[in-house]
């Protein structure tokens, strides 16, 4: 049978990577009497051939193994299907870029609830915050935009062959505005019938939250 292979090279950065052998408590197999992040840097060298033929290299950093699966079961799952699926994502900006990430918008024109007294406290996901940006002039108008842009671009790279794509939302502390515009276009594009995937960064790092938060 004919068909096509795809070689996917995962990669992280290097203390991220050293990060996980720590935890993992696992010897690095090219460590001998060197430290971990000496072996890293080794085997990065040893597998550079490898993945200069790759065809997809994808940076795992800012996954949980929860969500590379999902992602690998997104990217490769649904051959055949031309539409594309959409994997959104908030996040804030003085932390960095989401990797892999295909489309980034800043949000942080929007109105900013972190200076209203009642909502500092609260994030993107309590119904408080969630009216209170969306009803912004502003919002309704950029989702407006959002949604057209969408509605023209994702299509056509699912007609193409892209499986996948990742669109990223970003403000100041990625517990307000990118959480709630992200929301809001995810629900968007399900109701388009696109597959969808929704995580927000910033809040997934929170060990915890008051309990008497009214949430959506």
């Amino acid at each position: 049978r004919s068909g096509s292979v795809e070689l996917a090279f995962f990669d992280a950065d290097d203390s991220v990577l050293q990060q996980r052998y720590s935890e993992t408590r696992r010897p690095h197999p090219l460590a001998g009497d060197d430290d971990i992040l000496t072996a890293i840097r080794k085997e990065r060298k040893l597998l550079e051939p490898i993945r200069d033929l790759s065809t997809r290299v994808i940076d795992t950093s800012n996954f949980t193994p929860h969500d590379l699966r999902e992602f690998l079961f997104e990217l490769y799952g649904s051959a055949g299907d031309e539409r594309a699926t959409i994997r959104i994502v908030s996040f804030a900006f003085r932390f960095g870029l989401p990797k892999n990430a295909d489309l980034v918008f800043d949000v942080r024109f929007l109105p900013n609830p972190n200076y209203k007294p009642d909502l500092k406290l609260l994030n993107g996901i309590d119904r408080p915050v969630s009216q209170y940006v969306e009803s912004r002039a502003e919002t309704i108008e950029f989702l407006d935009h959002v949604g057209n842009l969408l509605r023209f671009v994702v299509p056509r790279l699912g007609a193409q062959g892209r499986a996948y794509m990742t669109l990223a939302f970003g403000c100041t502390g990625g517990h307000h505005r990118s959480v709630v515009v992200a929301s809001c276009v995810a629900r968007d594009l399900e109701a388009m019938g696109y597959s969808v995937t929704l995580s927000h960064r910033e809040l997934a790092r929170e060990t915890e939250r008051p309990a008497t938060i009214e949430e959506v």
